[in-house]
């Protein structure tokens, strides 16, 4: 859908038709899976979503949910969107939530000066963000320097990092 109208999605200046439609599209898509996968409710589809969608020097950034989406700049690595729990820690807003339209988070903006967008699941962003002092750790910045190389080269090197600061850094 972002793909197909994104030009219409980022001229549109009512932000909650925008949220609505986005939820709406997915819903049908997750009608689709209910009945191919022969699921008894939507709730058993329930995740938290995260995107970025970019044409030309525009870009639409989406978010519901836990987790976190980060720009890297010349200046530095800092958050685009920030985590959304629940009325608990441990919990946070699902797309199939009664009124997910309300927690979903758009940003219209441009790439200027962006060189990198990195989006991750709530598992990465403990590692990697602090949300006491609002700061990304530079791992971020060091996996997007490594996109010069291979697909193939690219993919080790992340892997690696990954491993060393993420995984290794955990319990």
């Amino acid at each position: 859908m972002l793909t197909n109208h994104f030009d219409a999605i980022y001229n549109e200046n009512r932000e909650a038709a925008v949220r609505s439609l986005i939820i709406a599209a997915l819903h049908v898509k997750f009608a689709d899976l209910i009945a191919e996968h022969k699921l008894d409710s939507l709730e058993r589809l329930s995740c938290t979503l995260l995107f970025c969608a970019v044409k030309d020097r525009r870009m639409i950034v989406g978010h519901i949910g836990d987790g976190l989406i980060v720009k890297v700049t010349p200046s530095g690595v800092s958050p685009l969107t920030m985590p959304q729990n629940g009325d608990r820690a441990s919990s946070t807003y699902f797309v199939t939530a009664a009124h997910a339209a309300d927690y979903l988070r758009i940003l219209k903006t441009t790439t200027d000066d962006v060189h990198a967008i990195a989006l991750m699941t709530d598992g990465v962003q403990d590692m990697v963000y602090d949300e006491n002092s609002g700061l990304v750790k530079p791992v971020i910045a060091k996996m997007v320097d490594t996109l010069k190389g291979t697909r193939e080269e690219c993919e080790s090197q992340i892997g690696s990092i990954l491993e060393k600061y993420v995984v290794g850094a955990s319990n």
